[in-house]
């Protein structure tokens, strides 16, 4: 999973709201569709079985199962929320 400036830029707003506290930002995938659906919202702490991605400082936790089903897309921010914006040649995550 990779994700563009826009992307990184409305994360790392969602994280400045309350910086004193450690916080991560949760991904879930909505309903099962294509192109996915990535939901993105901000939790005090990690579920037992999720995982913590790193991408540019940003703490992302997630699934096993939402980690497979986005691996290898682009994520954008646009006015109307975070959407797919394309896949990655091969359909692989690139970091």
């Amino acid at each position: 999973m990779e994700l563009t400036l826009n992307a990184i830029k409305k994360l790392k707003e969602m994280l400045a709201v309350d910086h004193q506290r450690s916080k991560f930002i949760e991904v879930i995938v909505g309903e099962q569709k294509e192109p996915p659906s990535p939901e993105f919202s901000i939790v005090d702490e990690k579920k037992e079985q999720h995982k913590v991605v790193s991408i540019e400082g940003i703490p992302l936790t997630m699934s096993v199962e939402t980690g497979k089903v986005l691996s290898g897309y682009i994520i954008d921010y646009k006015t109307h929320g975070f959407r797919v914006d394309f896949m990655l040649p091969e359909g692989r995550c690139c970091r």
